[in-house]
């Protein structure tokens, strides 16, 4: 069994080993608020129930959010998703084969 310093010292060190620790917690607090409102655009306009966002980039430029994703439907498609800003609608073109990483 470990003593308490020993186990704070592991942890201490666990955390450090993972830099961006705070980044993914920040990115996933702005996607519960990009994603529900791509997940519905998708919905109505290109009938895609979301299965998953991946390639996710989120940037602050100039005080807007800027969103970048990948956008996964249940039934195989794959979409690229662009939001400029924070108020803008997301701009949405199909990947023509979605086994490709990059549309």
């Amino acid at each position: 069994m470990l003593r308490p310093k020993t186990r704070l010292l592991t942890f201490l060190a666990a955390l450090l080993a993972v830099p961006s620790y705070p980044a993914l917690l920040s990115a996933q607090g702005l996607e519960e608020e990009w994603g529900p409102v791509l997940s519905e655009q998708m919905l109505v306009e290109h009938d895609c129930e979301v299965a998953f966002f991946s390639q996710v980039a989120v940037r602050e430029v100039n005080g807007d959010v800027i969103v970048i994703a990948k956008v996964h439907c249940t039934d195989q498609r794959s979409f690229d998703a662009y939001r400029p800003g924070s108020f803008d609608p997301f701009q949405v073109s199909p990947c023509e084969n979605p086994a490709n990483r990059v549309c």
